[in-house]
């Protein structure tokens, strides 16, 4: 069964699970929250007359490539899956014609997935992305809502548009071995692009100097089996520590106060948005504004807001470059 961890930022009753880890992850264990898998199949019955729930097996963790099989165009690729723990293997196809080497590519067919890049993990969907990772010793989940630049279609135009061309196809050449097909790009380095079953499965940029190989893979897993929301206990965190009562506790004068939660009213988590969770009880959110305002203390401009919360509780406002401190 997969590791579970309880973590930061709630009293007790709260917690978050999470569950990702790839092969090319050495030996950190970094996994995601439940409110990046798209359906949760925990399997448990309810009563004597209920049969469990059979679980879907539709999100993976953990994934990593068997190339030692008797084909040389399939691999077994192996993994946990999240909602129950089992352990699962799947024979897939290596080789793609140009067309399904084009598709596989194309923004239409990257429309949500996990990417894992070291000790780092990235589920991107069309409203924007989830990364975790751990620095320092400490968890951290960094989403990012409605920003253009951090979601699917974006990161698929950035990372493949220059090999889903015909002409990079036929300079590719399909390896036996690997599995996947090789780009040299002179005597000492190469891309190497991998599949499975239609889908991309790896991007590697390898380099040699002499006997000794460098390699930097990225692994693309769970398939439109993705998306990105805040759970629903951020927002009992962040109401509760920006609300007029909560502040009314602080030091800060009751006219301070009103005039900082009439700006934070104001906020809309529609729109684009940063929120980072950190292990040890930290939260941090920065909401970009469309356009600038004039700001009710400092009487400046601002096009964007910053509210840290420790613990549950509201630590500072900022608004631009100005901060007030909550004490």
């Amino acid at each position: 069964m997969m590791n579970k961890r309880i973590i930061f930022l709630i009293c007790a009753i709260l917690c978050l699970f999470f569950v990702l880890c790839s092969c090319s992850c050495e030996d950190e264990t970094v996994t995601p929250t439940s409110s990046s898998v798209q359906s949760s199949n925990t399997g448990g019955g309810g009563g004597d007359n209920q049969k469990p729930v059979a679980c879907k097996h539709d999100y993976w963790f953990k994934p990593g490539v068997n190339k030692s099989t008797s084909s040389d165009h399939s691999a077994i690729l192996f993994g946990e899956c999240y909602n129950c723990g089992d352990s699962l293997t799947k024979e897939v196809v290596t080789v793609v014609t140009f067309d399904e080497w084009k598709a596989a590519l194309s923004p239409e067919k990257l429309t949500s997935f996990t990417l894992c890049v070291g000790q780092e993990y990235t589920d991107y969907a069309l409203n924007g992305s989830l990364s975790r990772r751990v620095k320092d010793g400490i968890y951290t989940e960094d989403y990012f809502l409605g920003a253009g630049s951090l979601n699917s279609k974006t990161y698929a135009e950035e990372a493949f548009t220059g090999y889903a061309m015909l002409s990079m196809y036929e300079q590719f050449t399909y390896d036996k071995e690997k599995k996947v097909y090789v780009l040299p790009l002179n005597e000492s380095s190469s891309i190497e692009i991998g599949f499975a079953d239609g889908y991309v499965l790896s991007l590697a940029t390898v380099s040699k100097n002499g006997h000794e190989e460098s390699r930097i893979t990225s692994y693309y897993i769970n398939h439109g089996k993705v998306e990105i929301n805040l759970p629903s206990y951020f927002y009992t965190i962040y109401n509760g520590a920006t609300s007029l009562d909560e502040i009314k506790n602080s030091s800060l004068s009751q006219d301070m106060c009103e005039k900082i939660v009439s700006v934070l009213d104001e906020m809309s988590f529609d729109n684009r948005v940063e929120v980072s969770f950190l292990e040890n009880g930290g939260l941090s959110v920065y909401f970009y504004l469309d356009e600038a305002k004039t700001d009710p203390l400092f009487g400046e401009e601002y096009s964007f807001v910053t509210v840290v919360i420790q613990d549950t509780k509201l630590k500072s406002v900022s608004f631009g470059n100005n901060t007030v401190e909550i004490k």
